[in-house]
């Protein structure tokens, strides 16, 4: 069966086999995902990643953030895809609208990150769009 991204349902993070990094970084954020825009991608029934846009208020920002577990290239096509969608929805609700990401230290996350369109900011890990 082919994996599909469908509207996050409440505790699909604890349906999903996270990888030890991002793991790690779930666990710093007390095992709660952020409000507003989530979503979920599942396959055969497992929640493979979930994601979405957090609003932060103090600078009118959008923060995407991602947890996976292990992905095929094909499922991060699907992101991919539901990512840029994503960002093109927030731009054309608020065009001066910031959206930010911050990357794990991981070669593949950084490049995957600037293959969206994201640009390095001043501080390590920190990119936007």
């Amino acid at each position: 069966m082919k994996a599909e991204i469908r509207i996050y349902r409440q505790g699909d993070e604890g349906r999903m086999a996270l990888r030890p990094d991002m793991a790690a970084q779930f666990a710093q954020m007390d095992a709660r995902v952020h409000d507003g825009v989530k979503w979920s991608l599942v396959e055969d029934g497992r929640v493979l990643a979930i994601g979405g846009a957090a609003f932060d208020e103090t600078d009118a920002s959008h923060d995407l953030w991602l947890l996976a577990g292990g992905l095929r290239p094909r499922h991060w096509w699907q992101i991919y895809q539901r990512t840029r969608n994503l960002m093109l929805e927030l731009k054309g609700a608020g065009p001066q609208a910031r959206i930010w990401v911050e990357a794990i230290p991981c070669k593949g996350a950084r490049e995957f990150i600037e293959r969206l369109g994201f640009r390095k900011s001043a501080e390590e890990g920190i990119y936007y769009a």
